[in-house]
This record gives C-alpha cells, structure tokens and sequence, in this order.
C-alpha cells in the first residue's frame, strides 16, 4: 500500500483559521454589535502578511 500523504504546512491552517475570523467578525459587525470591526485590524493586516508570504518564492516568516 502506498501512502501519497503530504503533510500540512503550518501557514495553510493560518490562513483559513484567520479567514474564519474575519468572516465571523465582519458578520457579528454588520449583524450585532458595529465594535466587532476593532478585530478586523488586528487580522487583516496578518491575513494579508501570510497570504504574501506564501506567494513569495523564498519564504521570509515560515521557512
């Protein structure tokens, strides 16, 4: 049996761990309580940071 398993890379599970929070934060924002935007400042910029990194051929945060 042969087992063709790659392993997850640490800034995949990143990457959609702050997608879900932005999502959650933009939904509670515009649904329940407008301070839920506060959050978006913390994640965005990190979001967009690893999205950079992983287009990038030489990584510069995840090696």
């Amino acid at each position: 049996m042969i087992h063709n398993k790659k392993p997850v890379r640490a800034i995949g599970i990143t990457i959609i761990i702050l997608v879900l929070v932005n999502v959650i934060a933009i939904m509670e924002g515009y649904t329940n309580n407008g301070k839920w935007y506060w959050v978006l400042v913390i994640t965005l910029p990190l979001l967009l940071l690893a999205i950079a990194n992983v287009r990038r051929k030489k990584h510069i945060v995840f090696q």
